[in-house]
């Protein structure tokens, strides 16, 4: 069978990527794997880069807390999400996606300003803005 083409209309979003990963025919199930793999490792790096930073946040600034503390911050933020994929189902997830999004805006906007700060940083150390004068040859809205 003729599986290089898949109509993503009909079926569900939870299986859209390992449908399309099936049309690559054999490699299908390799690539399959291999993706689930790298996302189950992202996941699972992103938890302990937090887990870490909670710890150290927790220990006064100690860049080498307790393992015993950090391995607790790490079981209480997957049970907090547990909790509340739990709680909600779907609708949980969904408004978790969308809370993010509304609070990661003003951080967008913020480091927005921070590169135009930074190119504008670096004209200065580079000689080719006058940190003393008010002619700056970067406005603003340059970088959009």
């Amino acid at each position: 069978d003729d599986n290089s083409v898949a109509r993503f209309s009909c079926i569900d979003v939870d299986d859209m990527w390992f449908t399309m990963m099936y049309t690559y025919g054999a490699t299908g199930t390799f690539l399959s794997v291999v993706s689930l793999f790298g996302i189950v490792l992202y996941f699972v790096t992103s938890s302990d880069s937090g887990s870490l930073v909670i710890d150290i946040l927790a220990a006064n600034g100690d860049q080498d807390p307790p393992t015993v503390q950090r391995v607790f911050w790490a079981c209480l933020e997957g049970a907090a999400a547990s909790a509340l994929l739990i709680a909600g189902g779907k609708d949980a997830l969904s408004a978790l996606q969308t809370a993010s999004l509304i609070t990661g805006l003003p951080y967008a906007i913020i480091m927005s300003f921070l590169c135009v700060s930074l190119l504008r940083g670096l004209a200065m150390e580079f000689g080719d803005l006058n940190p003393y004068g008010a002619d700056f040859k970067y406005g603003i809205v340059d970088p959009f």
